[in-house]
């Protein structure tokens, strides 16, 4: 049996770390008890003017029972936990698959590409459809808008194409859930090139820059385990028969025989959303955020969180706010981006949506947050649950 130790105060945020020694004095117990001491997260707390490194630890001790009332928090060690850390590599089991027809994903943002992914792992056949560029082309596609070199490419821009929005965003690769899927999703980026490091960090983070890197080596990987990856290739409709997709028809007319389908279209593609729905997929009215994205000097915020001397090797400094008035819509701060920049994020001509990113140093001059506020369901008026796309659209519209 092993323990899990939360909450474990750093002397630094250095990797040169005396890990059993930490640990002991976390428990108040003899250095000697502690065999092994495994640190498998890492996170800076910068309220109140400090700066604290804590860590949380895989702990191998002799009387382990006796442990778990030393220290809160302290607990017997899981299976789970192994695929929350990325200890292990949770990969899929290797499954028959006595169909002739393989299984269909809709986009190759962050959803359908880890959904691929884990079908391809299995052994199951799979084809991906993305309606925008393979990254290469999709880069230069994008910076020639921004640069106003060329039309925005409804087809091809911040939002659509291979790694969806996320290819010009944060790079952020965390979520305020930890389940046992995480760790897998972190060990696959890790093999595919980015840094080890990411598995130790509270908040893990790529950058912009990193995310376009390791993309060809998810896309060579499908490839490798035999999936077929179609760029450029927009699902304008399904082929459905007594309650099952039996394909998917391309812009182009073509239609694709799928077993079953993935739809990961994500938050932009609103004719794709409202196209399932159509064709007879649930959907339930959910809440729309919507705000402005605030910029500030990376400095200003450094100074409020370190101090007016932070130290050289703290990172650059994030924060988080939220408002909760007695009554009316509550606001709160959304992908906080330290040393990032504001990127134009449309996907739609005349409209104007703006989003925040930053590269893996975060070393730019500004700092940016969106600041948002939850609109209800019920304010949206009658129709079906797609109807708040007709509120998005004329916030959009009006801003353009």
């Amino acid at each position: 049996m092993a323990l899990l130790v939360p909450n474990v105060e750093l002397p630094s945020g250095d990797d040169d770390l005396d890990a059993i020694g930490v640990v002991a004095i976390h428990l108040g117990v003899d250095r000697a008890r502690v065999l092994e001491a495994q640190r498998v997260r890492r996170s800076l707390d910068a309220r109140h003017g400090r700066q604290r490194w804590f860590g949380v630890f895989r702990v191998e001790a002799q009387e382990e029972a006796g442990l778990v009332a030393c220290a809160p928090g302290v607990r017997a060690w899981t299976d789970r936990d192994d695929g929350r850390y990325g200890l292990i590599d949770h990969a899929p089991s290797r499954v028959g698959w006595s169909h002739d027809l393989p299984v269909g994903v809709i986009g190759l943002g962050p959803a359908g590409l880890f959904a691929a992914l884990y079908l391809a792992e299995a052994g199951i056949p799979v084809v991906v459809f993305e309606r925008g560029s393979p990254i290469e082309a999709r880069v230069k596609e994008v910076n020639g808008h921004w640069r106003r070199k060329a039309a925005l490419d409804p087809e091809s821009n911040a939002v659509f194409g291979e790694g969806g929005a996320g290819t010009f965003s944060d790079g952020k690769i965390y979520t305020r859930r930890r389940d046992g899927e995480v760790g897998w999703i972190l060990r696959r980026f890790v093999d595919m090139g980015a840094r080890e490091d990411i598995l130790e960090e509270g908040w893990a983070h790529l950058g912009t820059d990193k995310v376009r890197a390791v993309l060809p080596r998810f896309r060579d990987r499908l490839r490798e385990l035999g999936a077929e990856v179609r760029f450029r290739s927009r699902v304008d409709d399904l082929d459905v028969a007594d309650g099952r997709v039996r394909g998917v028809v391309l812009a182009d007319g073509e239609v694709v025989p799928v077993r079953a389908l993935v739809a990961a279209p994500g938050h932009s593609a609103r004719d794709t959303v409202r196209m399932l729905v159509r064709r007879g997929a649930d959907a339930v009215r959910r809440p729309i955020a919507i705000g402005a994205r605030i910029e500030h000097p990376q400095s200003v915020i450094d100074r409020a969180r370190y101090g007016d001397d932070p130290a050289p090797e703290l990172p650059a400094a994030s924060y988080r706010l939220a408002w909760h008035p007695p009554k009316g819509p509550k606001a709160r701060t959304f992908c906080m981006c330290p040393g990032g920049v504001v990127v134009p994020a449309s996907n739609h001509p005349g409209r104007v949506v703006v989003n925040g990113m930053s590269f893996s140093a975060r070393r730019a001059y500004w700092a940016n947050a969106a600041i948002i506020v939850e609109l209800d369901p019920s304010a949206w008026g009658p129709g079906d649950a797609t109807v708040g796309y007709d509120l998005q659209d004329q916030i959009e519209a009006r801003a353009f």
